[in-house]
């Protein structure tokens, strides 16, 4: 983290900064709830793209780690 600050002053224009700055709140939010990150992102796009606007509160890390704690392993899950 400490590097990627330094490196972060340069993201090339504002927005991606603040693009840069979105991601990882979204990150420290995951660890914050005991996520894990990858599992997450992974969960979340594969779903984003079909949800309505009004519904993306489902998508906020402790939210989403209620809903997946109460959804069974997958086959996929469970063979592993």
């Amino acid at each position: 983290m400490a590097i990627g600050r330094k490196n972060w002053l340069f993201a090339g224009n504002g927005a991606a900064a603040e693009n840069h700055a979105r991601f990882w709140s979204l990150i420290a939010s995951c660890e914050r709830h005991k996520v894990d990150p990858q599992r997450y992102l992974t969960s979340v796009l594969a779903k984003i793209g079909a949800t309505p606007r009004d519904e993306l509160e489902q998508f906020l890390p402790d939210v989403w780690k209620r809903e997946d704690q109460e959804e069974p392993p997958s086959q996929d899950m469970a063979l592993s």
